[in-house]
């Protein structure tokens, strides 16, 4: 009997609970009764669940606060005691008391969005940024009139918000809902938060040349980018009248790679500098992808690039791409002919070792030869008392193609010491291109040489003096 006694005594303290959990004040009469109910667990419950009942409508109503705090703890106490909301006013502050997840109210719909946009506009509601993005999500989801205009009222007024991760959260909810803002201004900041839809610009036209210009202007000087995509825009419009503003860019920036990208714009809608200046200016940012036509202009505007091709060749990354770079680049130094270059040619002439790459010694000595003038020989003059056999050998044969007679003392002198068989042959060879009289002893006295090839160089080179000394002679008369 006492067994089925306790079994009906947790019966009713369950019951009590569930009416405690309902929160009905018409159970207030039966729980009453039961205050002098025999057992101590059954009038306790009910006593508890007395105190409930009174204090539940209070519960609800905090959890209408305009004070986070106050929602919170709320909506803390009534999980607890385990109530659950039962209009869809009550499960919106419930849920959003509680923090719970807010694709809870997917179901409710409309009726929610008004409380979950005010969440978005005091975000001290919220704890964490990724509530605040689940809320813009639910809205997003909803879809309805008031939805869309309401996110579309906090991406406005959030411009200038320091969360632009947010920002552009609310943006990416509002392209998918096919919203877009009215002014050109506005779209194009729109455009750039979602990251895509510039391309819905080509069906207006040209008139948006002026509107993308100003706004990539911004962009450059505030944030040190440039949008590709609006570019792209530009690009596919092809309007000349963009390349004035873009290039005003080119001259302000100073982020390469983004430099680079403005570069590729123009050279696509086809504008090009016309001063030489300009050619510079407009050549630095695209350094890394001149095609090989462009290179002529730059060696036409002269020892102004001088500069500039050497910063460039000294900062050029290794790789196939960036030897290809450095020889183009050495080569149209030796085509400008100005002397500002000789040190690092002369640089990249000495550099040369069995295990590198021979045809960069072999364009520093074609760049010098054309630029020649006395840095050039007294700079190769130097390499002959050089310890390495080969560049001996062709700073040499260099001096003799540019043929300036300053550099004949020196080659008699190694003439006079070196046991180079090679070496002897280019000297020779040499002194006859140079055509100077100072050789002809030196030469004469070769064709007494034991060896038949060096006795053939120096008859050949006198030849060569002879002639040269007639041609000269015949000119002066």
């Amino acid at each position: 009997m006492k067994e089925k006694g306790n079994k009906w005594e947790r019966m009713i303290v369950d019951l009590i609970r569930a009416l405690s959990r309902i929160g009905d004040p018409r159970a207030c009469s039966s729980l009453n009764d039961l205050l002098s109910y025999p057992d101590n667990n059954v009038s306790r419950e009910a006593r508890y669940a007395l105190v409930w009942i009174e204090r539940l409508p209070a519960e609800v109503e905090r959890l209408k606060s305009n004070d986070w705090y106050i929602r919170s703890e709320a909506a803390s106490t009534l999980r607890r005691a385990g109530w659950r909301p039962r209009t869809s006013s009550q499960k919106i502050l419930f849920c959003l008391g509680n923090h719970q997840d807010p694709y809870y109210l997917v179901s409710i719909g409309a009726p929610a969005v008004p409380a979950l946009l005010e969440v978005l506009r005091n975000p001290e509601d919220v704890r964490s940024y990724g509530d605040r993005h689940k809320v813009v999500e639910v809205l997003a989801e909803i879809g309805s009139t008031e939805a869309i205009l309401g996110l579309s009222a906090i991406w406005i007024e959030g411009k200038n918000t320091p969360d632009w991760k947010f920002k552009e959260f609310v943006a990416e909810a509002l392209f998918k809902l096919k919203w877009r803002p009215q002014s050109l201004e506005e779209r194009l900041r729109f455009y750039m938060q979602v990251g895509k839809g510039f391309n819905e610009l080509d069906e207006i036209g040209k008139s948006v040349v002026p509107e993308i210009l100003e706004f990539l202007k911004a962009e450059f000087l505030e944030q040190g980018y440039v949008s590709g995509q609006a570019l792209e825009v530009l690009e596919r419009l092809g309007d000349v009248q963009a390349g004035p503003g873009l290039f005003e860019m080119l001259k302000s920036g100073n982020n390469w790679h983004h430099k680079t990208r403005v570069f590729q714009a123009l050279r696509k809608i086809g504008w090009q500098p016309q001063s030489g200046d300009d050619k510079l200016v407009y050549y630095s940012a695209g350094s890394y992808c001149i095609r090989s036509e462009e290179w002529s202009e730059l060696v036409e505007i002269g020892d102004l690039t001088v500069p500039w091709f050497l910063q460039l060749f000294n900062n050029m990354v290794s790789g196939a791409y960036g030897e290809h770079m450095r020889w183009t680049i050495v080569t149209a130094l030796g085509n400008i002919g100005d002397e500002q270059a000789v040190p690092t040619l002369l640089e990249v002439f000495t550099s040369f070792t069995p295990y590198t790459d021979y045809s960069m010694h072999n364009k520093a000595i074609e760049a010098l030869q054309k630029i020649g003038g006395t840095q050039v020989v007294s700079g190769l003059i130097k390499v002959l008392l050089h310890e390495n056999d080969t560049l001996q050998i062709d700073a040499a044969r260099t001096l003799g193609k540019i043929g300036d007679p300053q550099a004949v003392p020196s080659l008699l002198e190694t003439l006079k010491v070196t046991i180079l068989d090679g070496l002897k042959m280019e000297i020779v060879e040499a002194l006859g291109l140079i055509g100077d009289m100072r050789a002809i002893p030196a030469l004469t006295e070769m064709l007494n040489d034991s060896k038949l090839f060096l006795r053939n160089a120096a008859q050949l080179a006198l030849d060569c003096i002879d002639k040269t000394n007639k041609s000269q002679k015949e000119s002066s008369s």
